[in-house]
């Protein structure tokens, strides 16, 4: 079934607060931090997050969360596993390390998409529990 009502809350220290008309939207003007609650989520999605990618991940996996990420096209301070900062296949790395979390934690199997923007490829990855 398609879920046909609920909030999405964003959070992203950039944004432009205002008053967009939209009640169940929630912007929030800050990092989405580990200790960020999740609990009323249903799933947890990051737009181009770059560092927050990983943090993102282990919320997931740590609060069993559903999660789907377009990932950045460059490394900027992953933080999920270290040694990502020169390697120049750190994508395929990420992928693989959080593949590995995933089915670790029961959240199903780890899914990859590529959608091309301006010339790059950029990986969406989530979690398939079916």
């Amino acid at each position: 079934s398609i879920q046909d009502r609920g909030t999405i809350t964003i959070y992203d220290p950039n944004l432009f607060i205002k008053n967009y008309g939209y009640p169940n939207m929630k912007l929030v003007k800050r990092k989405f931090f580990p200790i960020t609650n999740v609990d009323t989520a249903d799933v947890l999605i990051g737009l181009l997050p770059c560092g927050s990618s990983s943090i993102i991940i282990k919320s997931a996996l740590k609060h069993d969360k559903d999660f789907m990420i377009a990932l950045c096209d460059s490394c900027n301070r992953l933080e999920f596993f270290d040694g990502y900062d020169d390697d120049p296949n750190w994508p395929n790395n990420f992928i693989e390390q959080t593949r590995s979390a995933v089915e670790e934690s029961n959240l199903g199997k780890l899914k990859v998409k590529y959608i091309k923007e301006v010339g790059k490829n950029y990986p969406i990855i989530y979690n398939d529990r079916g």
